[in-house]
């Protein structure tokens, strides 16, 4: 089986991706980023295309906003190969990639916390 490649995003403060431990910036749009951004925030959930497209795009026509929807996952995967799944109707984060996000640790300290 082929590694997969270690993502780490920081979302609390100024954003910051990282692969495999080196800066990553090559997101070519500001949608592209926060595509990614929703999905590792809401993680654990499996996102329709209609959704993601009224959130990123919401006054444009629906064909334009697919078109774009496919764009940006196209370049998502291209970037991380291993991060995403999807099919015509869905699209969420893979539950087996190596991606680590300092929100979901944060998360994790608080319910720690709360616990003792």
């Amino acid at each position: 089986m082929q590694d997969m490649t270690a993502l780490s995003l920081s979302l609390l403060g100024s954003f910051q991706a990282l692969l495999d431990g080196q800066p990553t910036d090559s997101f070519r749009t500001n949608k592209a980023q926060a595509l990614l951004v929703y999905l590792a925030v809401e993680h654990k959930q499996t996102h329709r295309r209609e959704v993601l497209m009224t959130l990123l795009w919401p006054d444009m026509p629906l064909p334009s906003a697919q078109v774009n929807l496919r764009q940006v996952l196209y370049r998502l995967r291209q970037m991380f190969p291993d991060l995403l799944l999807s099919n015509r109707q869905t699209v969420r984060l893979n539950p087996d990639a190596a991606l680590e996000v300092d929100l979901h640790r944060f998360d994790a300290l608080i319910a720690q916390v709360e616990r003792h």
